[in-house]
C-alpha cells in the first residue's frame, strides 16, 4: 500500500509542478509546489491509513512506518527536481 501512495504522490506532484512551470515559467515556484503536494498527499494518506488500522490503535503506532513516510517526502521531491531540471526549455524560460 505504501508503494501505491508514493507513486500516486509522485505522479500528482509531477503533474502539478509541470503545470505551474508551464504557466508561470518559474522553476522555484514549481519546486515549492512539488514539495507542498508531496507533503500534503503523503501526510494525509498516512493519517487516514493509520486511523483505519485497528491493531495500531490497540497496540500503538510503530515508528518505522512514520519514518518511511517522512523519509519519502524529500526523496520524491528530489525526483521531481530532476524531472523539472530536464524539462524542455522554451524561450523566455528562467
Amino acid at each position: 500500500m505504501n508503494f501505491v501512495i508514493f507513486l500516486l504522490s509522485l505522479f500528482v506532484s509531477t503533474l502539478g509542478s509541470a503545470m505551474v512551470l508551464k504557466k508561470r515559467k518559474s522553476k522555484l515556484l514549481s519546486r515549492f509546489i512539488a514539495f507542498l503536494l508531496n507533503t500534503v498527499i503523503i501526510i494525509t494518506a498516512a493519517g487516514v491509513l493509520f486511523s483505519m488500522d485497528e491493531e495500531q490503535r490497540i497496540f500503538g503506532v510503530s515508528q518505522i512506518n512514520y519514518l518511511a513516510y517522512l523519509f519519502m517526502i524529500p526523496v520524491l521531491t528530489y525526483i521531481n527536481f530532476f524531472v523539472l531540471h530536464f524539462a524542455k526549455k522554451e524561450r523566455g524560460d528562467v
